[in-house]
């Protein structure tokens, strides 16, 4: 698996898929064969993606899913193959404290403390353990209702509970014939339950890449949202908080969704909050960017395998102090989308956003041909105008997704 802050060109990516690509034995490795005249053409949104319902042991032989489809199709038939995902799920310590996120601390007060580094004593920020990235392929046998028989027990538990969620990714089968992308490829924006997430299954077959994209770029986990852009000053910088000192907002990420949230295009409200601790403050919830502290600090980047950057320095009664917010830890379990970054605070601009993070690639094929991209980078953050917030509030980006 890759976990990329960047946009890879194909070859590029080429001899770490020979390493993990699902785990085909030999991409790359032998010749290329030619075009199989039968090969199945793509372009767009190819999977379809419902929510996974209720949790589900090791050893199950059903699940259930629960809503609406989404995407290429909107049902499940025997003999489909489905890729099961805990998008979200982590412990985090969600204490006002330099022990929030990752645990490690004394209990300490550190709302007068400027912005630590990772690694130091006051980072507040991180998680102490994690289900999301966990992933499946799976069989079906018989679809009854919403009730779905799967040719063989699972090996992993997946979570429907408090912050946990996981979904269902329906995956066609492009079989021994192949297939080639005719435009580029992309999942659907990731919307609080499902998406965010390309397959690409050919199964013994042959993918054409024809110089096409995956293109799953800032369509993960979504940035955070100022809390009140008319806020001239605050004097405290708290790591976990509600909205009440004007801060900017964390990010969304596997540890949870905050009420109000940036998909790259417009506010969301989703009506609560699955963030242990508030949405609010400088503290950096498991993958994502924690929100800024005195106004015109920066919020915190989100993060994925490597671990993110603190925002920009803000500034108090007219002195410049580093109370922005952290940045996301490095994330080094399973299949993630990129965290969202932490949006900054501006008390002269509009609204200030955090960049969305990264979607996640699979792809499963026995060999591949051609040139193409697979992007899964974060996106920057922005004002409600969609203009960079500059020095000003500076917003942090999203994290990068996940391709293999």
């Amino acid at each position: 698996m890759i976990i990329a802050p960047y946009e890879y060109s194909f070859s590029h990516l080429r001899k770490y898929l020979a390493v993990y690509i699902f785990f085909s034995l030999s991409l790359f490795s032998i010749p290329i064969l030619s075009n199989h005249p039968s090969a199945t053409r793509i372009e767009g949104v190819i999977n379809s993606y419902v929510k996974g319902s209720g949790d589900v042991l090791s050893g199950a032989s059903t699940i259930e899913y629960i809503g609406s489809f989404r995407g290429a199709n909107a049902s499940i038939a025997a003999g489909d193959t489905l890729l099961l995902l805990q998008s979200q799920g982590a412990e985090i310590d969600a204490s006002n404290t330099d022990k929030y996120g990752d645990g490690v601390g004394d209990g300490s007060n550190i709302s007068l403390v400027e912005t630590a580094a990772h690694g130091s004593s006051n980072y507040a920020g991180g998680l102490i353990s994690q289900t999301a990235g966990t992933f499946e392929f799976v069989q079906v046998v018989q679809v009854v209702g919403s009730e779905i028989t799967l040719a063989a027990p699972l090996n992993n538990t997946f979570y429907d509970s408090a912050a946990a969620n996981w979904q269902i990714v329906v995956v066609p089968d492009y079989g021994v014939n192949g297939v080639k992308f005719e435009q580029d490829v992309k999942p659907l924006a990731w919307d609080g339950d499902t998406g965010g997430v390309v397959v690409v299954y050919s199964l013994g077959g042959e993918i054409d890449f024809n110089g096409k994209k995956i293109k799953a770029q800032a369509l993960g986990f979504r940035g955070g949202v100022e809390s009140n852009h008319s806020a001239t000053k605050d004097n405290i910088a708290n790591v976990a908080e509600g909205p009440g000192n004007f801060t900017g907002g964390k990010g969304e990420g596997i540890a949870g969704t905050p009420r109000y949230i940036w998909d790259g295009i417009s506010e969301i409200d989703e009506g609560v909050s699955t963030l242990p601790g508030g949405d609010y403050g400088r503290g950096a919830p498991g993958n994502a960017g924690g929100g800024a502290g005195p106004h015109n600090s920066g919020g915190g980047g989100g993060s994925n395998e490597a671990k993110s950057g603190s925002g920009e320095e803000g500034c108090v009664g007219g002195t410049p102090q580093h109370y922005a917010g952290y940045g996301g830890q490095s994330i080094l379990s399973g299949a993630n989308m990129g965290g969202g970054g932490g949006s900054g605070e501006a008390n002269n601009k509009n609204w200030n956003y955090g960049g969305v993070g990264g979607g996640i690639v699979f792809i499963r094929a026995a060999t591949a041909k051609g040139s193409g991209v697979i992007d899964v980078s974060g996106g920057k953050g922005v004002d409600s105008d969609g203009s960079a917030p500059g020095s000003n509030g500076a917003d942090g980006g999203g994290g990068g997704g996940a391709a293999g």
